[in-house]
């Protein structure tokens, strides 16, 4: 297994040795320094990222204009959901903390690979269900934090 193939076997335990090799030949590495944008909000959805090292803030605008820090994501962390499904637009931003590594994969080459392996397409709806799950959990912390517990 080379780097890629390790990163996605951890994140995706559950996913056959051959589908991880499948999915990770389409993984490019990217690098990104402090203030640096993976993607910003409402702009075209075309790529997600799993972090190899660094952290990255997901963002969105807040109540006074500026950013709010819904969730950090660190290494082994899926950052981009929005990719999934139409528009294909970024709901959130997401934003280099510290100097960060990621692995990034281009969307429709992900999505042409799912469609022709039902296995390995299951396997990456249920792994980003799951980020798409702890990212709204996140977001509704975040704005309960942001407004207050409302009685």
């Amino acid at each position: 297994m080379n780097a890629i193939e390790d990163l996605l076997g951890a994140a995706l335990p559950d996913l056959p040795e051959a589908a991880i090799g499948q999915l990770a030949a389409l993984g490019r590495t990217r690098h990104f320094d402090p203030d640096d944008r993976l993607f910003t909000m409402d702009e075209p959805a075309e790529t997600f990222h799993v972090v190899r090292s660094g952290l990255v803030a997901v963002e969105v605008e807040g109540p006074s204009g500026g950013p709010a820090t819904i969730e950090t994501v660190g290494p082994g962390d899926v950052v981009g959901v929005s990719w999934l499904l139409p528009p294909h637009r970024w709901v959130f931003s997401a934003r280099a903390i510290e100097t960060t590594e990621t692995v990034a994969f281009d969307a429709a080459l992900v999505l042409d690979r799912c469609g022709r392996d039902p296995t390995l397409g299951y396997q990456v709806h249920r792994w980003f269900a799951g980020v798409i799950h702890r990212r709204l959990m996140a977001a509704r912390l975040r704005v309960l934090d942001l407004y207050g517990a409302r009685p």
